[in-house]
């Protein structure tokens, strides 16, 4: 699926009604298969995109206070949520914290992250990333897509399975 992001709302000379006129086009004439709206600012806003486009809609909540909880956001027919304000606040005061404790603690706070977290599937590998998922990635793209789209990987220089 293709999935065209408009950002164009955040555009200091273009604004919300232009975001609406490129999302449609990009439906309707590009047809991809999933529009988002990166800078919806009010639930109005949000509801106007929504009217906009037909199929898969999503919006990302940076710029909304509060965030919308996931009723209202199908109740508005919004079923696909871009969430990059909390995630990136999470990892960036989870990390901090991290650090501080590692030059406070050194390898003790590593050991004890780790036994913390002991059923995590980042840490236990069930949650796998990198490498092999890569290759299995590439697989599947190689056997459901045209010949030529996996050709990307022709440039790859990172490690091998």
């Amino acid at each position: 699926m293709v999935i065209a992001q408009c950002y164009v709302a955040e555009a200091a000379k273009e604004g919300f009604e232009e975001s609406l006129v490129r999302m449609k086009a990009y439906k309707e004439i590009a047809e991809v298969g999933w529009v988002q709206l990166t800078a919806p600012g009010s639930v109005e806003q949000m509801k106007w995109a929504r009217d906009a486009v037909e199929g898969p809609s999503s919006i990302m909540q940076a710029y909304m206070d509060p965030l919308l909880s996931k009723k209202e956001l199908l109740n508005l027919g919004i079923n696909l949520l871009w969430m990059a304000r909390p995630t990136h606040d999470v990892t960036y005061v989870a990390l901090d914290d991290f650090i501080k404790d590692s030059m406070e603690r050194v390898t003790s706070a590593w050991d004890d992250f780790q036994k913390q977290h002991k059923e995590n599937p980042y840490l236990t590998g069930d949650l796998k990333i990198g490498g092999v998922q890569v290759a299995k990635h590439r697989g599947l793209e190689e056997r459901y897509l045209s010949d030529d789209s996996p050709g990307k990987y022709d440039r790859f220089t990172g490690r091998e399975p």
